[in-house]
């Protein structure tokens, strides 16, 4: 039993560094669309700017839907694709 689900969880697994390479934030853009840095869209939005400044750079490793959020209200994003894009990196 314990091997099948080994077998099953091995076929599934997927590599946390490439599927986070593939989902990046445009946040950098919309910043510089907007004439905007870091620490002005942490006061926009009450996120840290350090936070943001990860985001924007996409060193983050999780975005949590709260901040997702209050990023789109200050920026007046209406669609989660303006602010989220998948993009495969090319590999070697």
């Amino acid at each position: 039993m314990s091997t099948i689900i080994v077998e099953l969880f091995s076929i599934n697994v997927y590599d946390v560094f490439e599927v986070i390479t593939m989902i990046r934030l445009k946040l950098n853009e919309l910043m510089d669309e907007r004439g905007l840095n870091p620490r002005q869209v942490s006061n926009m939005t009450g996120i840290r700017w350090n936070t943001v400044s990860d985001m924007a750079e996409n060193k983050s490793k999780a975005w949590s839907p709260e901040n997702l959020s209050k990023i789109m209200m200050a920026l007046e994003l209406t669609d989660i694709s303006q602010l989220i894009e998948y993009k495969k990196e090319q590999q070697g």
